[in-house]
């Protein structure tokens, strides 16, 4: 049997959140008694009666076990349950969630279920209530600069994205960045636990005159409609097509210097930065923070393997077995002709087969190599996710690359925040912090001194 709470931590390191499963649920009552129906199941561990409403289709893949050790395995990393809150409704990706606080003696998380259309209980996760991010703005956001937010959005085609233009007060035309997220249905700061990386970027930025766009990504706004046409989703719909379209907007504000026009991407942001590059003139240069030189699959074997021993729940034969089934979905990807007629839930990450085959196709150290505009890599030495080996194969990838800058900080995690101890996902909810402003000023500093 696969250990849950190890499927948990490894969703997590993608998405940067806990797992998503869906389900059938129980009708007659409205949706609010339903939620604080499951919630009493739950706490009462009456995990057999929760699993009575599940479907059969994912029974098949999500055995009573899998729920049982998924809820024990949270009251024990969080100190034992104390109390749980009433539901309240809001709206996530677009659709209707109902959410309740799950208070335990370390943390407070919030259970989020939603519903779909036939009144069926459609998703169960449990996450960090966004509320509850314990967040300041950096120190040196708080100086006598000035700088103004825009609300605004970035159109494109026919998606309409919540943005923030962040611009400098300034007597000329100032520098400006896009910032393109990482995996998962990111807002537009980027947050993660306690952590608020675009944020801290866009506020440090304009305090040396820089001004940025920064925007909600397209799965989070629109994940309904997006879901809907899974055969047709690829790194172009997800991440792609939004960045081109914040670019072309971004070079028609009469503040901004057309000459100074950057992308900064994080994580799959930057692993996808030099094939945005290639299909736009307009952009002087591209930071890449934490971004993979090897295939995303390898990668996420990687991730797997390293999150396995944080894992002290499942038993080594568990182990054995949930990374046998990654290795065995990564090396279906190997055949792209049987590839083609395989299920989501047949490969890694529960992707389409059009998604890894769009990926398979693109060597980003390839066209990095190809393009004539400047680049900076910049790399954390406490990054589980995107590790230090990746950083030296972009070395060796480009090292006879002209306009190519490397920087590496060795005490920053994934989020580009000072780490200390061993990193893990735990760090971004148990820890906060911001991005140094020594690494702010060097981004200043190379964006200024490109030509």
């Amino acid at each position: 049997m696969q250990q849950i709470c190890m499927r948990v931590m490894c969703k997590f390191l993608l998405s940067l959140s806990f797992l998503m499963v869906l389900f059938s649920g129980v009708q007659g009552q409205n949706r609010e008694a339903r939620v604080i129906n499951l919630v009493d199941l739950l706490v009462q561990h009456r995990f057999d009666s929760v699993y009575a409403h599940f479907s059969d289709e994912v029974k098949e893949s999500f055995s009573l076990n899998n729920l049982t050790l998924t809820w024990l395995e949270f009251e024990r990393q969080g100190g034992g349950l104390i109390k749980h809150g009433h539901p309240r409704m809001d709206y996530l990706m677009g659709a209707e969630v109902w959410l309740t606080e799950i208070t335990f003696a370390k943390v407070t998380y919030d259970l989020v279920l939603r519903f779909d259309s036939m009144e069926q209980l459609s998703g169960f996760r449990i996450t960090l209530p966004a509320g509850k991010c314990d967040y300041q703005d950096p120190v040196y956001a708080k100086g006598s600069f000035s700088y103004k937010e825009i609300k605004t959005f970035v159109a494109s085609g026919e998606y309409k994205l919540p943005a923030i233009l962040t611009m400098p007060a300034a007597d000329k035309k100032v520098p400006v960045v896009v910032m393109v997220h990482g995996s998962g249905p990111n807002d537009k700061d980027e947050t993660v636990g306690n952590y608020k990386t675009f944020r801290d970027l866009a506020l440090g930025l304009a305090a040396n005159g820089i001004a940025s766009l920064r925007y909600e990504k397209r799965s989070r706004v629109y994940g309904n409609k997006m879901a809907a046409d899974m055969q047709n989703f690829t790194v172009k719909e997800e991440v792609m097509d939004d960045a081109l379209a914040a670019i072309n907007q971004v070079s028609v504000i009469p503040e901004v210097d057309t000459k100074k026009i950057f992308m900064l991407g994080h994580s799959l942001g930057a692993m996808l930065a030099p094939r945005i590059a290639a299909q736009t003139n307009l952009l002087n240069g591209i930071i890449m923070l934490a971004g993979n030189a090897q295939p995303l699959q390898n990668l996420v074997m990687e991730q797997y393997v390293y999150l396995s021993g944080f894992d002290t729940s499942s038993t080594e034969q568990e182990k054995k077995e949930f990374l046998d089934d990654a290795r065995t979905k990564i090396n279906r990807l190997s055949d792209t002709t049987d590839l083609r007629n395989m299920k989501p839930e047949e490969l890694l990450l529960g992707l389409p087969a059009v998604y890894w085959i769009d990926l398979l196709n693109y060597a980003q150290t390839d066209v990095a190599k190809s393009l004539s505009l400047s680049i900076l890599i910049v790399q954390g030495g406490k990054d589980y996710q995107v590790t230090p080996k990746e950083y030296e194969l972009w070395q060796k990838a480009l090292k006879k690359k002209k306009r190519t800058t490397f920087m590496f900080f060795p005490e920053l995690n994934h989020l580009m925040v000072p780490s200390t101890g061993k990193p893990s996902p735990a760090e971004y909810s148990q820890t906060k912090g911001n991005v140094p402003e020594k690494l702010v000023k060097q981004l200043a500093t190379w964006m200024y001194s490109t030509n």
